[in-house]
């Protein structure tokens, strides 16, 4: 059976394979200077993932097969070798896990907001798990940016969160709604 799919979704695609591209190379080279095992071991997984996700969309776009492709596709890994040439990045570890959680907050929010204009099927769900993926690594490096103390998020003062707490109570007349 052969699918063609809508326009909109070959765009969005065709937009999003370009952008791979040029991850996929910064990716290569994060994963060649950075010197912390575990950002290497999220910027490997991060690589495949998408890597993966080059190939997912190129089934989808191939008319013969796109039918078939489904979210368990996104689960076919292929091994992958790193070309470490002689890199001149001058980056920590600490700039590298910020830059590569911003491109799977990106990644993520760009498969979502694509995932919600496309109609096929199959290509929408693969688009929300590809994002679910990315926010999955965001969330790794977030992690590791907190153990390593790379970035300093203050909480809220507890007086600031119960005036919060009582400014909304109040605009919605909430009283009891936690003894439902």
């Amino acid at each position: 059976m052969v699918l063609i799919i809508k326009s909109i979704e070959l765009g969005l695609m065709a937009e999003h394979l370009t952008a791979h591209k040029e991850i996929l190379t910064k990716l290569n080279n994060y994963y060649c200077i950075a010197q912390e095992p575990e950002l290497k071991k999220i910027i490997h997984d991060q690589f495949i993932i998408m890597q993966n996700h080059v190939i997912v969309m190129l089934m989808l776009i191939d008319p013969e097969i796109n039918a078939s492709i489904t979210v368990a596709d996104l689960q076919k890994y292929q091994p992958v070798e790193f070309n470490c040439n002689e890199s001149r990045l001058l980056l920590k570890d600490k700039d590298i896990a910020l830059e590569g959680k911003n491109t799977a907050k990106s990644m993520s929010e760009d498969n979502y907001m694509s995932a919600l204009r496309m109609e096929t099927p199959n290509i929408r769900h693969i688009h929300i798990h590809m994002a679910l993926q990315q926010a999955t690594l965001q969330e790794r490096y977030s992690n590791l940016i907190k153990r390593k103390k790379w970035i300093d998020m203050p909480n809220a003062t507890l007086s600031e969160q119960k005036r919060i707490l009582s400014h909304f109570k109040a605009m919605y007349q909430l009283t009891n709604y936690a003894q439902r």
